[in-house]
């Protein structure tokens, strides 16, 4: 075949290698233990999905000097990929549920195009080496690393526009010295991170946030955190919060109210027995609102009063999402109690 060679692995094994390909997808090998890395220096984007034994990637990715994009996703027996150190044109790196992985070896300062880290699921138990030196990254994502204590060093990040972190339990420090240095910062997400919430007050930068998933064993949100998301509506930049609840939770914070220059409000996940059954009344001084999101909220069933609602003069678009299955009975359009209440807003979505 035109342009194919032959390359040996250890062990004798003959490997084809494709000089020109760009793109090499391997999904969904149930029994595949181990995949060569193999001479693919055009290789542009690599992507590995659903290979439920794969243990390692024998080899390493040296010449790997046009690659883009590396995936690898829901293979549950990877423990560790090669360094992708000497892949320097590499713009994203996303791992996605591979629960046994400790760690991503190398050194990231060289990786001067990388925008994009995503890992999801893991037991990494601290970022990358020198991921601090990659003044290109704009998104990086950190979920579910069940062994992450600390995330230090992230002042050098000028780029960083989006940072999400999600579901790691062991987090108790954040250098939030470092994110308030950080020029490009608008989006950040912590949720579910239950000692890590005090310290946001000083990203006056921020346009959207989305926090809460705190301690089940909290009554209330922490008056810290509110104190900051007043803080950032002061300074008026943010213009997008999400909060995230928990069972215990027995209403919306009050404290939202002041929140003038808010166009968008999720309210997520206040899933409790003792959740008050109506949205509260003070909803009507968010005189900003022009979206609503509610999804996850079990025991709510009514919408603010009428007067309430016609306050909110900007509001265009509701959304009323799963697990909110009085709310969504109440607000149908055919012959919801809650219906008169909205019908005057312009998109109003009830999903089923």
């Amino acid at each position: 075949m035109d342009g194919l060679e032959e390359w040996m692995v250890p062990g004798g094994e003959v490997v084809a290698v494709f000089p020109s390909l760009e793109k090499l997808s391997i999904e969904y090998c149930r029994k595949l233990e181990s995949i060569p890395i193999c001479r693919l220096s055009s290789l542009v984007e690599f992507e590995i999905n659903n290979c439920d034994e794969l243990r390692y990637l024998s080899g390493e990715f040296h010449g790997f000097t046009s690659l883009r994009v590396l995936i690898v996703q829901n293979c549950p027996k990877l423990a560790s990929i090669p360094s992708v150190q000497h892949c320097t044109a590499l713009v994203e790196l996303s791992i996605y549920w591979c629960g046994e992985l400790i760690s991503i070896p190398g050194d990231f300062r060289d990786l001067n195009s990388l925008k994009r880290l995503g890992v999801y699921g893991c037991k990494l138990g601290a970022l990358p080496s020198g991921l601090q030196c990659c003044a290109s990254l704009e998104e990086l994502k950190i979920i579910d690393w069940r062994e992450l204590i600390h995330i230090s060093d992230l002042q050098e990040l000028s780029s960083l526009r989006r940072l999400k972190i999600r579901g790691c339990d062991k987090l108790i420090s954040i250098d939030w010295h470092g994110l308030r240095q950080l020029p490009s910062l608008d989006f950040l997400e912590i949720i579910g991170c239950h000692m890590v919430y005090d310290y946001i007050r000083g990203l006056t930068q921020l346009q959207e946030l989305r926090i809460g998933g705190f301690s089940k064993e909290m009554e209330a949100f922490p008056v810290g955190v509110l104190n900051s998301i007043q803080h950032l509506n002061l300074s008026g930049s943010l213009k997008s919060l999400w909060v995230y609840g928990w069972d215990k939770l027995k209403s919306v914070p009050h404290q939202l109210q002041h929140l003038t220059a808010l166009e968008t409000l999720g309210i997520i996940d206040f899933d409790g027995e003792e959740l008050e059954e109506s949205l509260p009344e003070w909803m009507a001084n968010l005189s900003s609102l022009q979206s609503l999101t509610i999804w996850g909220c079990k025991n709510l069933k009514y919408m603010p009063s009428s007067t309430a609602i016609q306050r909110l003069s900007k509001l265009k678009e509701l959304s009323i999402f799963w697990g909110c299955p009085h709310l969504k009975e109440n607000c149908r359009k055919e012959n919801g109690s809650e219906w008169p209440k909205i019908s005057h807003i312009p998109m109003v979505h009830v999903y089923t």
